[in-house]
């Protein structure tokens, strides 16, 4: 008989461990990071584009650049594998 998977941890518990602590933001570079604190931030990639001044598809390319970098499927799972911080404001 097949057991049932434990669900007491959550999603975070899942994908915290998934990057070395201090690497999780150290492996993308500081575009990629700044599309990665938006994308932390719910925006899509035409709300980020505008924020950051890029066209939608540079942004589209940065983010697909994080998940490849990270090991990861979608932007959830980038959330939750870097722990990102909302950014302050956007460079002018």
């Amino acid at each position: 008989m097949i057991e049932p998977p434990d669900l007491s941890a959550s999603w975070a518990d899942i994908f915290a461990g998934l990057a070395p602590a201090g690497r999780r933001m150290e492996i993308l570079s500081p575009a990629e990071r700044a599309v990665a604190a938006q994308v932390r931030c719910g925006h899509s990639n035409r709300e980020i584009a505008r924020i950051l001044g890029k066209s939608e598809a540079t942004v589209k390319a940065q983010v697909s650049s994080c998940l490849k970098k990270c090991g990861v499927r979608n932007r959830l799972q980038l959330i939750l594998r870097l722990g990102v911080k909302k950014p302050e404001a956007a460079p002018e």
